[in-house]
């Protein structure tokens, strides 16, 4: 049962955790499927705030925010 409390202690929301990108970061996005469309909408929430944000993914398979 540790792995399932590490898991559960370490869960957030989109929200929270485009809060812990800094300027200059590289962001991995999943690949194709998996892409995280809800954090890419919260992370464009910050484009005002953040500068030189790098996001890498492979095969995006729609429109970033």
């Amino acid at each position: 049962m540790k792995y399932a409390k590490a898991y559960s202690s370490r869960l957030m929301t989109p929200g929270e955790a485009v809060q812990t990108i800094k300027s200059g970061d590289w962001v991995d996005y999943a690949c194709f499927l998996a892409t995280p469309l809800t954090l890419d909408k919260e992370l464009a929430k910050r484009a005002g705030e953040l500068e030189d944000v790098k996001i890498r993914a492979l095969g995006f398979p729609g429109q970033a925010a």
